[in-house]
């Protein structure tokens, strides 16, 4: 490769005076073949290259074969959670909750969202329809205050992490009166398992594209079906 550089002389012109410059590209490694292959496996890569299959195939076969992070991040599992079929919480005790939506279709009452309340003990299902996410948390103190009225005792609410219950609202509400908040880990949906069961059913689908005027469905509970 040839660079030009100007260099002054005594009459103040430039003389453009012409450089060697000796360039060589770096061999590529195993971890950036890994990369640009679509992470395959280092026994893959190994495999393409002694037996020629790729054109130009060049690599440092002294560099070292790292692990990958996002390889090893896509592998990891966890068990399944155990079916839970004993219930020793009490009416109104513990409630399951979760929000639903945007869905793209607005209904005839401008709702586009929707948050389901499961009892733990009864499973009786409680079913609001939303303008906003942000009114959530106000529905669920107006939930949690009508358990009262009925000479239920909440304790806890089970949720999962999103803001639209983890936020100052609800967690001073909450607070005042004794409920507890537990929530989800972050991306383990299975922990929320009773509302995440129900919102995926079918009859809810049909429910929110066949809405009735009331914008308040209540459901009873599996022992009456």
């Amino acid at each position: 490769m040839c660079l030009y550089l100007p260099s002054c002389n005594r009459t103040g012109r430039n003389n453009f005076e012409q450089h060697a410059f000796a360039s060589s590209l770096r061999t590529p490694t195993w971890e950036s073949w890994h990369k640009r292959f679509g992470h395959i496996s280092y026994s893959g890569l190994q495999c393409l290259h002694d037996l020629w299959l790729i054109d130009s195939f060049t690599v440092d076969e002294q560099s070292p074969k790292l692990d990958c992070i996002a390889c090893v991040e896509a592998k990891q599992t966890v068990k399944p959670f155990g079916k839970d079929i004993i219930h020793n919480t009490t009416p109104g005790e513990l409630t399951h909750i979760d929000l639903w939506g945007k869905y793209p279709i607005t209904s005839i009452h401008g709702n586009q969202y929707y948050i389901l309340m499961v009892d733990d003990s009864t499973r009786y299902v409680t079913l609001n329809f939303l303008k906003l996410k942000s009114q959530a948390p106000k529905h669920v103190q107006n939930y949690l205050t009508y358990l009262t009225t009925k000479n239920k005792r909440p304790c806890a609410i089970q949720v999962d992490c999103g803001s639209k219950f983890l936020n100052a609202q609800l967690e001073n509400w909450c607070h005042e009166n004794g409920i507890q908040i537990e929530a989800t880990v972050p991306y383990s949906p299975s922990q929320n398992g009773v509302a995440e069961h129900i919102v995926t059913t079918e009859v809810f689908f049909f429910l929110l594209t066949h809405q009735t005027a009331c914008d308040r469905v209540q459901i009873l509970p599996d022992s009456f079906v």
